[in-house]
C-alpha cells in the first residue's frame, strides 16, 4: 500500500513540477516579449528625436527610459512629426 502512496506522490510532484515548469517558460517569454517591445520602442523614439532634434538633453533620455507602457510609446513617435523643436517634445513629454 505504501508503494501505491509513493508512486502517487511522486507523479504528482512530476506532473506539478512539469506544469511550473511550462507555466514559468510562458510567464518568462510573455515578459521577454514585452520588454524587447519597449526597448525597441524607446530606441525608436530616441533616434528619431536624435536625427531631428540632436542633441537630446539627458532628462528627457531618461524621462523616455521611464516609460514602461507601450502606447505612450507609440503616441509620442507619432508626437515627433508634429513637433517644431526639442521644447515642443518635451511639452508633449510632460503631458505623459
Amino acid at each position: 500500500m505504501l508503494d501505491i502512496i509513493e508512486v502517487a506522490m511522486e507523479k504528482g510532484r512530476n506532473e506539478g513540477e512539469e506544469t511550473g515548469y511550462k507555466n514559468g517558460e510562458e510567464t518568462g517569454y510573455k515578459k521577454g516579449s514585452k520588454d524587447g517591445k519597449l526597448t525597441g520602442f524607446q530606441e525608436l523614439l530616441m533616434g528619431l528625436l536624435m536625427a531631428k532634434f540632436s542633441p537630446i538633453p539627458r532628462d528627457i533620455a531618461v524621462q523616455i527610459r521611464k516609460i514602461q507602457e507601450a502606447d505612450v510609446l507609440q503616441s509620442l513617435i507619432h508626437a515627433i512629426m508634429k513637433c517644431e523643436d526639442i521644447n515642443d517634445f518635451e511639452t508633449v513629454l510632460n503631458r505623459v
